[in-house]
């Protein structure tokens, strides 16, 4: 088979360019995917963790508002509070189905899940919202101020009462049945004050059920002893009094039942079993809700480590594959370039070694070479030349020995010649003598 330089020339060439296309389609390939995997941790692992953490601090927000709420007192502030939790609860609802269409399929339970402990979460914060709505340290304190108001109304006739008692059981010698009344009629004041302190007790224990509990028995002791007071005084009271006692019985039958209502405020207690709720149930079920936040966030992390050592393995690889097939046309080019520059300087020594034998006379000399290519038709032409220089030669070198065989005979002739003309000259002379003699 024929391999001519312009074939091996091309083959090279066009093996190396292969091979650079090769590589270069290799890499723009890996760029592709590094740039696709890239562009899925951004887009996908890092916004969906950049969005579940959005959504935790919405969910952390709604816990704190939750807490104003139960703290706050008046309408303006249940509004303001409820109105930032329903806010934050419907942006939250749009970023939860925002994360969940961009979930990948193992993401989407975890969405659902902590959809599902959201709901349960948000049935707790009703409850607390409908305790907290209850406002039971601000109503009952209003009814206790509204209470001691009666009180006081009540017991400014009756202490005009009691004074006048006071003087009457005093008075000459002192009257003993009077005295009686008197002093009566003092503890009711005292009896009635008790149940005012008790009913403090409850609405300062309202932290402490068992407490209250307490206190709100002992109210119910000091009530029942202030109505056998009652009776026990309207008794033993002179005619003359009856008018002032019944004024003040009827102050008191208006106090008591403000009196009953704010203890059953009191024990109703919304605000500190808002608070309970809120930091128990509540909180245990919001607590679930952020675990399912976190095994989202885990998820993408893990999704995003994954995707990043892929990345690195796909780069190591990329790497190396060019290196490699860098490696490889590079000694491809170096071992054809060598082969070829060495048949070549081969066959050029081959023909100078020739052309100096020539030039030295030796036209027996020639020149070889192993290679079927442009080099060996040269070689193969200087051979022919220097056989047919040969040839050329041989002829010229006969041709000359001809023209030199030819010349000596020309030498004779005309050496024989000039003898004869010599002769010639000599038969002159004497004809010429003998003319002269004649």
């Amino acid at each position: 088979m024929r391999l001519t330089l312009k074939a091996k020339l091309g083959a090279t060439f066009a093996v190396i360019v292969a091979l650079s296309g090769i590589s270069m389609f290799v890499a723009i390939e890996n760029l592709g995917n590094l740039n696709h995997s890239i562009e899925g941790i951004v887009k996908g692992n890092a916004a969906r963790t950049e969005l579940a953490a959005t959504i935790n601090a919405r969910t952390l927000r709604i816990a704190r508002d939750e807490k104003n709420y139960i703290l706050a007192n008046t309408q303006a502030e249940f509004e303001r509070f409820r109105g930032q939790i329903e806010t934050e609860e419907a942006a939250l609802r749009e970023e939860v189905a925002q994360l969940r269409e961009m979930s990948s399929e193992a993401g989407k339970p975890l969405v659902d899940n902590f959809t599902e402990t959201w709901n349960g979460f948000l049935a707790e914060h009703q409850k607390v919202e409908d305790l907290a709505d209850l406002n039971s340290a601000k109503r009952s304190l209003d009814k206790v101020e509204e209470a001691g108001g009666l009180a006081e109304a009540a017991l400014e006739p009756y202490r005009a009462m009691v004074q006048r008692l006071g003087v009457a059981a005093t008075a000459g010698d002192g009257n003993a049945a009077v005295f009686r009344v008197y002093e009566a009629a003092n503890d009711l004041e005292g009896t009635l004050s008790q149940v005012s302190l008790d009913l403090r007790n409850v609405l300062l224990t309202m932290s402490d059920p068992d407490a209250q509990k307490s206190y709100s028995e002992a109210l119910d002791a000091s009530i029942a002893e202030l109505g056998r007071e009652l009776d026990g005084v309207g008794a033993l009271l002179p005619a003359a009094e009856s008018r002032a006692f019944a004024t003040f019985r009827d102050g008191v039958a208006a106090w008591l039942p403000v009196v009953k209502e704010a203890q059953a405020i009191a024990i109703e207690n919304g605000d500190y079993y808002a608070y309970e709720l809120g930091n128990g149930a509540a909180a245990v079920v919001r607590q679930k809700s952020v675990d399912a936040l976190n095994a989202i966030i885990d998820l993408n992390k893990r999704q995003m480590a994954e995707a990043s050592a892929a990345a690195a393995d796909l780069y190591t690889f990329s790497r190396n594959l060019l290196l490699g097939l860098l490696i490889g046309s590079s000694l491809l080019a170096a071992i054809a370039a060598t082969w070829i520059v060495l048949n070549i300087s081969r066959a050029i020594a081959s023909a100078l070694g020739l052309a100096r034998s020539v030039a030295d006379g030796n036209l027996d000399a020639t020149a070889s070479v192993k290679t079927n290519d442009e080099i060996k038709d040269l070689i193969d032409a200087l051979n022919a030349m220097v056989s047919k220089l040969k040839t050329v030669v041989g002829e010229v070198t006969g041709a000359a020995r001809n023209v030199s065989s030819g010349s000596q005979e020309m030498s004779a002739a005309a050496e024989q010649l000039s003898q004869g003309a010599t002769e010639q000259a000599s038969s002159t002379e004497e004809a010429s003598s003998s003319m002269e003699e004649m």
